[in-house]
């Protein structure tokens, strides 16, 4: 209740800033970036921010931000931010013709999106239902709501709004999910699988770490489970079970598993706990690896996984993948439906419990190269492109919608 009420009352604040928003001309070389809800670096949108940045000076490109420290490190970086609510990001939001953002609205200035052309680059290619497709959690905005504050709308109901896919068949989802013609999905990839075929590495101490061990004949995996319930249900209670024998399994094998939670489930206190009493599992948070996960990909072995889109984006990189679909009836039922028929999109084994996972970790690890043509066949369906330009044809495909 205390949440909602505070909602309304932002929105009685930023009223008249919207209404003066609609007087203000907007400048098509000023563009305002964001992600996940303003409280990340990362994602699509940070690797088209550091590639306009880069190559196409002409563009003022701002990083909008509710991480006051993420503010601090872009400046020292050299690029251009701000607290997403001070006067020169609202200003600045008045002014911006091009809003790019990884989720959703909130990743920038919710209040100043009247004629600001909205690059929804989203956060991966949909396994699970999303948006209008979505009958367990989609809902609409209250109407009376909507009417009296005209800015507060869904991420579908955006007169002025483009998209990105991976392939034609992912086109068609994001087509669906955001109820908009094909037309207004550009198949581009996405700009976060480029750091996998870039010579520019990122560098963190965690990074330099697993480096190290791979070079004493450690095998290196990520176990990246999707969220539950949008964060409200443990996680660490549903899937981390026998975790002191797997972690003894992992010595044995000389392999390091790191555990990448998903955003909704970085407070759990597994996650605190595990980093001084399991030797061989990683339990690694945002600010280990500078909120980005990708740089970190191309230098594991293998993925185990079980409902995560990011397991598309993996298939990019050509190593075994591990499913485990260990609550699939239930997830089904109580969380998300899918696209597709689990099996028929997942190219490799199915654990339903640790003790096969164990199994097929170390398959993984000696037989590298079992469902390489399977994972093959399902790349050619979600994965159009392999060139490491995808943040090229994003920027293209918004200077095409502006013109």
């Amino acid at each position: 209740m205390i949440g909602k009420i505070n909602k309304f009352f932002l929105c009685v604040i930023n009223f008249p800033i919207y209404c003066f928003s609609l007087l203000v001309p907007r400048k098509s070389n000023i563009w305002v970036f964001g992600a996940w809800f303003g409280e990340k670096y990362s994602d699509n949108s940070k690797y088209l921010f550091e590639y306009v940045n880069q190559h196409h000076n002409n563009i003022q490109c701002i990083w909008l931000s509710r991480d006051r420290d993420t503010v601090s490190q872009l400046k020292i970086r050299g690029y251009e931010s701000y607290y997403t609510y001070s006067l020169r990001a609202y200003w600045l939001s008045l002014r911006a013709k091009v809003g790019v953002v990884t989720t959703g609205f909130r990743d920038i200035n919710p209040y100043l999106l009247k004629d600001m052309t909205i690059a929804q680059l989203w956060h991966g290619t949909p396994l699970k239902k999303i948006m209008h497709d979505d009958k367990i959690y989609f809902k609409e905005p209250n109407k009376i709501i909507r009417i009296m504050f005209p800015f507060i709308r869904h991420e579908t109901n955006h007169g002025n709004q483009m998209f990105i896919a991976a392939s034609e068949e992912v086109q068609k989802k994001i087509s669906s999910a955001f109820r908009v013609n094909s037309e207004h999905v550009a198949i581009t990839g996405y700009p976060r699988t480029d750091i996998f075929f870039s010579e520019k590495k990122e560098e963190y101490p965690v990074k330099k770490r697993l480096i190290k061990l791979k070079q004493t004949g450690h095998k290196i995996g990520m176990y990246m489970p999707t969220h539950r319930n949008a964060g409200k249900t443990d996680i660490t209670q549903k899937l981390f079970i026998n975790i002191e024998q797997l972690n003894q399994f992992l010595r044995e094998k000389k392999i390091i598993l790191c555990v990448k939670l998903h955003y909704y489930h970085t407070k759990e206190s597994i996650s605190r706990k595990a980093h001084s009493e399991f030797t061989n599992l990683f339990f690694i948070d945002d600010h280990a690896i500078n909120h980005d996960i990708y740089a970190l990909l191309p230098e594991t072995d293998f993925l185990v996984t079980d409902y995560s889109s990011v397991f598309f984006d993996y298939l990019l990189l050509n190593k075994p993948i591990i499913f485990t679909p260990f609550d699939y009836q239930e997830y089904l039922q109580n969380d998300r439906e899918l696209y597709y028929a689990y099996d028929s999109v997942t190219p490799g084994p199915k654990a339903y419990d640790w003790a096969e996972t164990m199994n097929f970790i170390e398959d993984a690890v000696n037989s590298p190269e079992t469902f390489e043509k399977e994972r093959e066949k399902v790349s050619s369906i979600f994965c159009a492109h392999r060139d490491g330009q995808n943040s090229k044809r994003v920027y293209e495909a918004i200077i095409d919608r502006l013109s």
